[in-house]
This record gives C-alpha cells, sequence and structure tokens, in this order.
C-alpha cells in the first residue's frame, strides 16, 4: 500500500533540527509522494533544497497569512521558481477572514493573480480558506474552468456549498485534524463528496493526530517529537477508509488513482 501527501510543509523551521531523519524515514517509507507547500518567498528557497529529494514535490505559493507582509517582488520571484522547477505546483494559496487584520483586498489581488497564474500554466492550485467560502466560491465561478482541477485543502467548509465545489472541479484533501473527536462534526460536508475526489494530507508540522495515532518522527530527538510528519499518513488513512466506508487498501489505491488524475498534468517523478 502507497501513501501521497497532497499537502504538508517539510520546509517548516520547526523541522530544522531533524529534517534529516525526517527524510530518511521518508525515504524508506511507503509514503510515495509528498506535495510541500511553499508560504512566501523567504521558505522558497528551503523548498527549492527539498525538491531534490525524490519524494518531495514542491509547490511555491503566497500564502494569505504572508500577503500583507510580502515584497513588492514577490510575483516576479514566484514566477522564476515555476521557470526553475517545471513540475511544481502553485500553493498554498486562499483567503482568510479568520486572522486578525486581514487586509483582506490585498488577499484577494494576490489570490487572483496567481490563480491567474495557474490557468496559463495548466497548473492545478493547493487552496487555503478560512472563513471566506462565499468569496472563495465567487472567485472560483470565474477562473475554475480554466484550471484542470484545484485542491482544497484540510476542507472544514459548509455542507452546503461542498457540491458546487464538486462541479467546480474541486478535489478535496482530509488531515488529521479531523481524527479528533470534537472536530469530526465537520467530516458532515464530507458525505456528499465523490470518492473520486478525495485526497489524504498531513499539513505537518501542524494538524497534530491524537496521542494515540501520532508516531513520532524516528531517531529525530526529543524537541521534535511532538511534530506530525507524513509518517502519520497511514492513520489518517485508516480512519478515513473507515469513515467512507471501505476497505483499506482499495480506498488507498482510489486515493493513488485521484492523486494522479488531478496532478498529471505537473508529475516530477
Amino acid at each position: 500500500m502507497l501513501f501521497y501527501d497532497a499537502h504538508c510543509h517539510l520546509q517548516d523551521p520547526r523541522f530544522d533540527h531533524c529534517r534529516d531523519a525526517l527524510l530518511e524515514n521518508l525515504t524508506s517509507s511507503a509514503v510515495r509522494e509528498c506535495i510541500s507547500n511553499g508560504t512566501n518567498p523567504e521558505d522558497w528557497s528551503t523548498l527549492a533544497r527539498l525538491s531534490t529529494h525524490p519524494k518531495v514535490r514542491p509547490a511555491f505559493g503566497l500564502h494569505p497569512w504572508k500577503v500583507k507582509h510580502a515584497t513588492p517582488d514577490w510575483f516576479e520571484q514566484l514566477e522564476q521558481r515555476l521557470i526553475e522547477h517545471p513540475g511544481a505546483l502553485i500553493g498554498e494559496i486562499g483567503l482568510d477572514r479568520w486572522i486578525r487584520d486581514p487586509q483582506f483586498p490585498k488577499q484577494m489581488e494576490a489570490f487572483e493573480r496567481q490563480l491567474e497564474l495557474a490557468a496559463s500554466l495548466n497548473i492545478p492550485p493547493c487552496i487555503h480558506c478560512l472563513r471566506a467560502w462565499g468569496h472563495l466560491q465567487n472567485v472560483l465561478e470565474r477562473y475554475a474552468s480554466r484550471l484542470p482541477g484545484f485542491l482544497l485543502h484540510s476542507y472544514a467548509g459548509p455542507a452546503e456549498m461542498t457540491e458546487r465545489f464538486v462541479k467546480l472541479g474541486a478535489y478535496f484533501s482530509l488531515s488529521g485534524y479531523f481524527l479528533h473527536p470534537k472536530k469530526q462534526h465537520k467530516l458532515e460536508a464530507w458525505r456528499s463528496i465523490p470518492l473520486e475526489r478525495i485526497l489524504i494530507e498531513s499539513d505537518c508540522p501542524d494538524m497534530e493526530l491524537p496521542a494515540q495515532d501520532h508516531q513520532p518522527i524516528p531517531n529525530a530527538g526529543k524537541s521534535c517529537t511532538e511534530l506530525n510528519h507524513p509518517g502519520n499518513l497511514p492513520a489518517i488513512y485508516a480512519f478515513a477508509a473507515k469513515t467512507f466506508g471501505h476497505e483499506s487498501t482499495a480506498f488507498a489505491s482510489q486515493v493513488e488513482q485521484n492523486y494522479h488524475r488531478l496532478f498529471a498534468q505537473t508529475t516530477t517523478h
């Protein structure tokens, strides 16, 4: 059984003290590929170096939390990264009105510029959204027909909007967030998502699993013991298969097909 991490952040500074152990474990694991999402030009260099690993695919993007601190040339830097890394994705991008002082007009401008770039390059973007679902739907209704699909990562949007996102071409990735009992009510929105549109993600080092499901990074040292990582994907896959009523091997095979279908235009390995 192979596992695919549709959304993570292996370049995150919290991995700086254990990244060698993380990558060594990744090399020997059943995880076939991880899409590591950048958040701003400051972490793109680390991400570019990580992309030399055979199981790491980069995604370069300006996260909505980073928009207000972005340098004037961020978009030109993004274009250059995509030139330097054929097969890279665009992400993590999106809209967020949950954060303090969201400067939403700037977020919207940055999001639309990146969607326009994704459309022109035929790249499926990886999208973040919090408390801006109506705005997101309105934007995607203008861009979706020009995109080869898109990923709504760790989807926790309203159940009544799910069908519309499906029709627009959305894929949805489920993270370890949903394994926590207090969060499982959010799974109601997933009931109407076709199995052919479901992916799995770790969103590491965030989205920690419940303690009983978490496996520390082998040989990583105490400072990284609690960090989430792609090695936790089997637990997320098992939870998703049980939740959606599928046998584990068949479910993993379907997720693999979904992953390749969405990202076929940008397969790098």
